[in-house]
């Protein structure tokens, strides 16, 4: 370390100001630590509940969308265990090419009742069909 007699007066000054400027931004890094903290505090305290009126408002929404959507639902038509059914090819509905070929595949007998419109088919013949 060099001595200040050995400084000129100018890079006294000039050192005199670098070390006023360092404890000027260290204190002014002390005040923002507080804001922060102040900051980090308040975000902590009204985050929760701003998250929770998001969640009520996206399950608000959701509700009313299924409820737009079960009412544009056609009903459905329930069959029973024995009733004979033909099962639509849905694949071949905007194709161009297959126009002339049937859209339905079967006759299928329900074979077994799940849930929701949901149905495990047999061939006439007995053959359980695990695929169409």
């Amino acid at each position: 370390m060099v001595n200040n007699e050995e400084l000129t007066s100018e890079q006294q000054i000039k050192g005199k100001e670098f070390l006023l400027t360092k404890a000027t931004l260290f204190a002014q890094s002390i005040e923002n630590l507080g804001r922060t903290n102040t900051i980090t505090h308040s975000i902590n305290t009204v985050l929760p509940g701003i998250r929770n009126d998001a969640v009520k408002r996206v399950k608000k929404v959701q509700e009313s969308t299924k409820i737009r959507h079960d009412q544009e639902l056609p009903p459905i038509e329930e069959f029973k265990r024995g009733d004979q059914v033909l099962v639509y090819k849905a694949s071949q509905q905007y194709s161009k090419s297959h126009k002339l070929y049937p859209k339905w595949k079967g006759p299928f007998v329900v074979h077994k009742v799940l849930e929701k419109g949901v149905y495990k088919l047999r061939s006439v013949n007995g053959k359980i069909i695990k695929t169409l």
